[in-house]
This record gives C-alpha cells, sequence and structure tokens, in this order.
C-alpha cells in the first residue's frame, strides 16, 4: 500500500460516518504511527485534529485536548519551517488549520 494511502483519513472518517467509531479511532492511531514514523508532519495534523474530534464524541475530553494540543504543536512546527510570510500565512489561514486553533483557543477560554 502507498504511504499516502495508510496516511489518509478519508477511510477512517467514513467509518466514523457508519457510527464505528472504534475502528475510526483505531485506523487513525495506525495512520498516527505511521505519519510520524514517516515524518510526514502535513498528514501527522489533520490525523491527530481527527483523533480528537473522535474522542470527543466518545465523551474522553481529556484525551480529546491532549490530541488537539499536539495537533496545534505540528501546524505550529509547520508554520515556523514554511519559509517564506507568504507561505506561512497561506498555511494558517486554510479553513482546516484555522479550526484547530479555533477548537484550541476556545478550550482555554473554557479552562479559565
Amino acid at each position: 500500500m502507498a504511504a499516502a494511502g495508510r496516511l489518509s483519513v478519508r477511510g477512517p472518517q467514513a467509518l466514523r460516518g457508519l457510527g464505528r467509531r472504534d475502528e475510526a479511532l483505531e485506523a487513525l492511531g495506525r495512520a498516527c504511527v505511521v505519519a510520524q514514523a514517516m515524518g510526514e508532519r502535513r498528514y501527522a495534523w489533520r490525523i491527530l485534529a481527527s483523533l480528537s474530534e473522535i474522542e470527543t464524541e466518545r465523551g474522553d475530553a481529556t484525551s480529546a485536548q491532549l490530541l488537539l494540543g499536539r495537533a496545534r504543536e505540528v501546524i505550529d512546527h509547520i508554520a515556523s519551517h514554511a519559509g517564506p510570510a507568504e507561505l506561512r500565512e497561506s498555511f494558517l489561514d486554510t479553513p482546516a488549520v484555522r479550526a484547530v486553533q479555533a477548537q484550541g483557543r476556545a478550550h482555554l477560554r473554557g479552562v479559565r
């Protein structure tokens, strides 16, 4: 199987949509291990964010926030190594990145 296929979140998201959260969680967990082993940060942050969403659905807020924090760390790393400011800003302005960052800010407001 090609690396991109092992790192895709589409299959696990389909399982999630069918109510098969445990299977989705397992598949995303495997994909996360592969992404981290390969240094594929562009996949890792999306996988971590998806894992966080599933943990939220399962009622495990602590795990969800830890995973979301890890996703934000990867996003920050990518942004800080993106090169020109325009490229960095373009990445940070994508809807998916903005959503992860917004979830983090919302959590911080709730903690205070």
